[in-house]
């Protein structure tokens, strides 16, 4: 035993050096939402400020992203069940054409948008991410990977 005992000291160390290292490098940055420039599908500004009053749910999403588009019925189902206390949004940093024609081909709806602010610059490294915000855009949680029906209707409802 004593013969592995320095193998194995070394193996738990490797692994929790990676481990924050992945964790630091990979961990969702804060996002204000104001200082994201968003346009709609028809490439028109969007003042994201007309949104408050409700709690704001945020998926940051690309149409190339397997997890992303398997997490999409999830949220839709959310976003239907949520329409009264909270709002679903869904952003993308890919152009337009490329998100309408997979919304059209899937029949996905709801609040879609396009970020002109590259993700790397508001500290998204991995797809998909999840924020919730509160009534007035306070940042209240993020979640990295896909997120299932009932982690959003949980993420929404707390306090």
């Amino acid at each position: 035993m004593q013969k592995y005992m320095g193998f194995i000291v070394g193996f738990l160390l490797t692994v929790s050096i990676l481990g924050a290292y992945f964790y630091i490098k990979y961990k969702p940055a804060t996002i204000a939402l104001e200082n994201i420039e968003l346009v709609d599908l028809d490439d028109k500004p969007v003042d994201i400020k007309g949104f408050k009053g409700k709690p704001i749910v945020v998926n940051f999403w690309a149409t190339w992203c397997g997890p992303c588009i398997a997490e999409m019925p999830d949220f839709q189902k959310a976003q239907k069940e949520l329409e009264a206390k909270a709002t679903v949004i869904y952003i993308s940093e890919e152009d337009t054409q490329t998100i309408q024609t997979m919304l059209q081909k899937r029949g996905y709806q709801g609040i879609f948008f396009k970020s002109n602010t590259s993700f790397k610059n508001l500290g998204i490294t991995s797809w998909p991410v999840t924020y919730f915000f509160d009534e007035k855009f306070q940042f209240k949680k993020s979640i990295l990977g896909s997120v299932g029906y009932e982690k959003i209707i949980q993420n929404v409802s707390e306090k």
